[in-house]
């Protein structure tokens, strides 16, 4: 019986060295990238998808990570909220160019009005902008976790939250449960900040069903104007939003190309430099 259980220990004492480096290196994993799939797990550590689980729920269990749908997110420090979008896509920090065209949107909203806010680095920095001044009293409808976030805690902002499947690194919610919300909801201004700005296609995005989200918000609102940062001139990105006629502002940088700017008010589009 001794040596049966001695035997044992010497088996598993192995076993539970394994998972705790695995464990380890996994929550290393997380802390670089942001996050991890289960699929990566098991690819990375040749382990099965119920042990993938396993070491993940473990992990959140002594916070060390957050659990997500189809695997976990890194846990966010305390002075950042908990949806931090990826620096890579200019959300996390505001480029002068950014703050620039936020407070040229911002100047246009009017005391109580309601507004829709999409997602971007730009229109982040409207957020942070309204966020800091308590005269920027509104109502402001988005699908911009980022945006949702900064407008939180504002007690002169009513937020309305879109909600939908949540994609990642956009951080943003989209789907047909959003845009069913969106019938029943009207704005008298839309602020779109696009990753595609082509004067022969008109507005783009990356992602197919943010594209119909985006669709949706400019026929709820009377008007929509574009924060068009100086890298989305002459893009086409996957999916198509809009035509430049259905718009009625572009603001952007004095460096935008002068072309572009031409052809937009040849179309009866206002252009803002800032």
């Amino acid at each position: 019986m001794t040596d049966s259980m001695n035997l044992q220990r010497a088996v598993g004492q192995p076993e539970r060295r394994d998972r705790s480096r695995r464990r380890r290196d996994i929550a290393l994993l997380v802390t670089q990238q942001g996050r991890v799939t289960i699929e990566e797990i098991k690819e990375r550590f040749h382990v099965s998808g119920v042990t993938a689980r396993g070491d993940l729920d473990a992990l959140e269990g002594a916070g060390s990570l957050v659990r997500s749908h189809g695997g976990a997110v890194s846990r966010a420090k305390p002075s950042q909220p908990l949806f931090q979008t990826d620096p890579a896509n200019g959300l996390a920090t505001s480029s002068d160019e950014q703050t620039r065209l936020a407070h040229a949107a911002t100047a246009l909203i009017r005391p109580a009005e309601t507004v829709m806010i999409g997602p971007g680095g730009a229109t982040a920095e409207m957020a942070r902008l309204m966020r800091n001044e308590p005269t920027h009293k509104a109502t402001v409808i988005t699908y911009s976790l980022s945006v949702a976030s900064l407008l939180s805690e504002s007690t002169h902002i009513s937020l309305v939250m879109l909600g939908g499947l949540h994609r990642y690194p956009q951080s943003i919610l989209v789907g047909p449960q959003a845009e069913q919300m969106l019938k029943s909801l009207h704005a008298s201004q839309c602020f779109l900040n696009t990753a595609g700005l082509n004067v022969e296609t008109g507005l783009t995005t990356s992602d197919i069903e943010e594209a119909h989200l985006n669709q949706r918000m400019m026929q709820a609102a009377s008007e929509v104007t574009l924060l068009a940062e100086l890298k989305s001139f002459g893009q086409r990105s996957l999916a198509w939003i809009a035509p430049l006629d259905s718009i009625k502002r572009v603001i952007c940088d004095r460096n935008a190309p002068a072309g572009d700017v031409k052809a937009l008010q040849d179309r009866g589009v206002e252009v803002v430099l800032v």
